[in-house]
């Protein structure tokens, strides 16, 4: 074991070099715009003794604990993070890597040896588990990683069960791995039985249906103790999924008879180790197979070989192998196994389960093959030649005569017992392969230089602390709509920099704040999830204080600034209304739904949207004076312009000028609505001797209204398109909004709008008087975690605006109280402690049990 391990260490050395001194660090896509953002909030609520049920720096709120339980429970990670500070927290990712791999050379290294194999074939088969392809792919997903160790420990926990009738190994990997990811977990548990009827069948010599009964009713007792364990953690992240919109299945039933054997003939290439390189795990459909060229060759042994094999193995190995290809060629099995639900950008997130069995199956061969004289045919060379020729032709010739030379100097090791041989050749491999893995991505990983200008922009480090100076509560928000060259990685930046801010990028994002993003067009749709861009009114509703925008960017209607910087300048709302109002005109939601894009805007002023199903009278009305800009004059450089359809191939800069009527209102919002197939590149508006700037990172959906600022003369609108692209247009209008009867309508809100509202961690606070019963807008997420009291008596809480809360008051003066615990928490602790009383009595009677006897 020691020897796998240092093994390992040398080649962890080579191969992280870069990482280890900190010129790059081991972050790329999910780790640089989820993983980091979340560990550093974590950081700041330990620090700060925050709630860790509730955070106000995700969205405009949102249940931190769900996603912490979802996101941040890797063992080694959070160890590693709550020991140490916020600065060191981009440099513990290699180093939690480095830990998960050693620890899974020893936990493979251990199941093997209890299976008895040969001590070189557990270190050769250890090292091939540790740096198969899903582990170095994945790096950036440390949740997924935990399973690298934990899956073997689990099967070496069964084991024990069966030898020495231990159960704590078992139960307490079971709790890790529905700690660590209840993603993850679910695909583990699958793997669970499948091995638990693996073993069964090989070590029992008669079937007997009540034994298999009475065997498999023991074994999820266990099971469930360790799921029980979990279920502080398991219950509540579950809970967060289903707020979100991943908790809705996509399974169809269309899909169980179908399958895709082009999957398979993909995924099969992926088990050559110099093709690895070619893995696109976000976008291409392709089982990660790589680990090791061994392990490539050696399967069909089991089946075009003399070797002495029980047919009750062979039946259970060729069983598990039909399953791993029906799991990659079936549509049906594939959702099964990510739990029902299909997988965003990384696919075929639950093979390092049959990857674990096939190197278990390579043990088994090798072993059998070096305790026997058996020679391997000649005509296995065949295999050899055409299995690279047929996959790989694409290749060309050099790569497909590489893997044909790797394999005959495994057929020749094997053949003739050359086990250092075949032992150093697998080392070798490995360190090529996983080279070649980092040098690939290495663009995509954090640069020292990245994370500076991301993660420790210091104008905008600057420009929060001044908000915090000044700030009376967390529902004071921050509006952004800088970049900082890479709007990607930035979604979730309000959790670095901490402030109460508007984006959100996560698999547990509240499903009805997305309602209101999606149906407002707010959303930047990049990428699938959120990355919120604001308007003006939308955002009074959202309870945006401060706004902190790039220079170039136009300024809306009331809002002053505060303090500049070179690129960045803060400016401060003077028509806040408080984090809430009172309110008592409603419109219904299918009414809302059926407004034009500036409508709905409009009506969010002085209404609230209702659900159809609520028993309040819908009585809106809306009274602010807008109207669309009429077109006078269009400049372009385009060539052709043709109906609705836009050809922008092979010319620079390509843009459309829009010069608009003059403006109808003394002083007008301008908005512009614009629904497209594709989204735009950037806008200018050019304002008398001012030119202002919209860029993509700030409007990447193709279908939006997009507030352009506060304007008292008309301006030019010069709206550039991305080159070499097809442009479909179905709308394009130009809105003017009189900010005189938007005023007025604000100062009724302003006038029932709360200025007392506290925060104690996960409690918000309000005092209310009403001259007669009426309803408390919240600008806070509806969720099933919150609970609300008034006067001492407990209140019913609706959704409101598609995504807050509505509290009904009665007359008089009312003292709210809203206290949120993460759904699930309560009854998860419950079990919790339920289950570790029955694994106590569990180990007292086993343990009276063999005093007994």
């Amino acid at each position: 074991m020691l020897y796998a391990m240092f093994i390992t260490l040398i080649i962890q050395m080579l191969t992280l070099f870069n990482f280890l001194l900190g010129n790059k660090f081991l972050l790329s896509f999910d780790g640089i715009n989820q993983y980091l953002h979340f560990y550093n909030e974590l950081s700041n609520i330990v620090q700060n003794n925050e709630s860790l049920f509730w955070t106000w720096r995700q969205g405009v709120g949102a249940n931190f604990f769900g996603s912490m339980t979802y996101y941040l429970l890797s063992p080694v990670m959070i160890i590693l993070a709550l020991i140490s500070n916020k600065e060191l927290m981009p440099y513990l990712f290699v180093v939690s890597f480095i830990i998960k791999q050693q620890i899974a050379v020893v936990a493979m290294y251990s199941l093997l040896k209890n299976f008895k194999i040969e001590r070189w074939i557990c270190i050769l088969i250890s090292l091939c588990w540790a740096f198969n392809a899903y582990f170095i792919h994945y790096t950036s997903n440390p949740m997924w990683l935990d399973i690298l160790y934990l899956l073997p420990l689990i099967f070496l926990g069964i084991n024990r069960i069966r030898q020495h009738k231990k159960c704590l190994l078992f139960i307490v990997a079971v709790a890790l791995t529905a700690i660590s990811n209840y993603y993850i977990f679910f695909s583990a548990s699958i793997f669970v039985y499948l091995y638990l009827f693996i073993s069964y069948f090989v070590y029992e010599n008669k079937f007997r249906f009540k034994g298999v009964v009475i065997y498999f009713i023991k074994m999820t007792g266990y099971y469930l103790i360790g799921v029980g364990i979990a279920a502080v953690i398991l219950i509540p992240s579950v809970m967060a999924i289903k707020e979100s919109p991943r908790g809705q299945s996509t399974m169809l039933l269309d899909t169980i008879f179908k399958l895709d054997f082009s999957m398979l003939i993909n995924s099969l290439k992926s088990s050559f180790f110099n093709t690895s390189t070619d893995f696109n795990v976000v976008f291409a459909q392709q089982a990660l197979l790589y680990s090791g060229s061994l392990m490539t060759i050696s399967l069909p042994l089991l089946f075009t070989s003399k070797i002495n094999i029980p047919n009750k193995i062979r039946v259970l190995i060729g069983g598990t192998l039909f399953v791993e290809v029906l799991s990659i060629i079936s549509p049906f099995l594939y959702l099964v196994f990510h739990g029902l639900a299909q997988p965003i950008c990384f696919p075929f997130r639950f093979m390092y389960g049959f990857i674990a069995l096939n190197l278990i199956i390579l043990a088994y061969i090798l072993n059998l093959l070096f305790k026997s004289n058996y020679k391997i045919s000649k005509y296995y060379v065949v295999f050899l030649i055409l299995y690279p020729l047929i996959l790989l032709q694409e290749k060309g010739i050099v790569i497909v005569a590489f893997n044909i030379l790797i394999f005959t100097i495994y057929y020749v090791s094997v053949n003739y017992r050359k086990k250092y041989l075949i032992l150093g050749m697998t080392i070798v491999e490995l360190l090529i392969s996983t080279t070649l893995i980092f040098n690939y991505y290495s663009a995509n990983y954090l640069s020292k230089e990245q994370y500076e200008q991301w993660f420790e922009n210091n104008e905008v480090a600057s420009l929060i602390s001044d908000v915090n100076k000044i700030k009376e509560n967390n529902l004071e928000r921050i509006f952004e709509n800088f970049d900082l060259n890479d709007s990607e990685r930035l979604r979730n930046m309000a959790l670095t920099y901490s402030y109460s801010g508007l984006n959100t990028f996560t698999s547990t994002d509240n499903e009805l704040y997305l309602k209101f993003l999606n149906t407002l067009t707010l959303n930047d749709n990049s990428s699938g999830i959120v990355n919120l861009t604001g308007n003006l009114m939308s955002n009074q509703v959202l309870n945006v204080k401060y706004l902190i925008l790039s220079n170039e960017s136009p300024i809306p209607y009331g809002y002053e600034l505060i303090a500049e910087q070179l690129n960045y300048s803060l400016y401060e709302n003077k028509n806040y209304l408080g984090g809430g109002y009172l309110v008592s005109n409603f419109i219904k939601e299918s009414t809302f739904t059926s407004l034009n894009q500036m409508e709905k805007e409009l009506v969010l002023i002085n209404n609230v949207v209702v659900s159809d199903n609520s028993n309040i009278v819908e009585n809106y009305s809306q009274n602010i004076a807008y109207q669309i800009i009429q077109i006078e004059d269009i400049k372009t450089n385009l060539q052709e312009v043709s109906n609705n359809q836009i050809t922008t191939q092979e010319i620079e800069d390509p843009y459309i000028e829009f010069t608009l009527t003059p403006l109808s209102y003394s002083s007008s919002e301008i908005f512009m609505y614009l629904s497209s197939n594709n989204k735009v590149k950037k806008i200018e508006i050019i304002d008398q001797d001012r030119t202002y700037t919209v860029s993509s990172g700030d409007f990447t959906h193709s279908v939006r209204l997009k507030d352009i600022g506060c304007y008292t003369s008309t301006p030019r609108i010069k709206v550039y398109l991305n080159e070499d692209t097809e442009y479909t247009i179905n709308e394009l209008i130009f809105y003017e909004v009189d900010m005189l009867s938007y005023q007025t309508e604000l100062d009724k809100m302003n006038a029932r709008s709360l200025d007392n509202i506290s925060m104690n961690k996960n409690k918000v606070l309000t005092d209310v008087l009403v001259d007669e019963e009426n309803y408390l807008y919240l600008s806070i997420p509806y969720s099933q975690g919150w609970e609300a009291n008034s006067n001492g008596s407990s209140s019913q809480l609706q959704s409101a605006n598609l995504s807050f809360l509505l509290l009904d008051l009665e007359e008089g003066l009312n003292r709210v109280e809203l206290t949120y615990y993460s759904p699930g928490f309560k009854i998860g602790t419950l079990i919790s402690i339920v289950s570790l009383i029955i694994l106590n009595i569990t180990m007292f009677v086993t343990k009276r049990k063999k005093v007994s006897t």
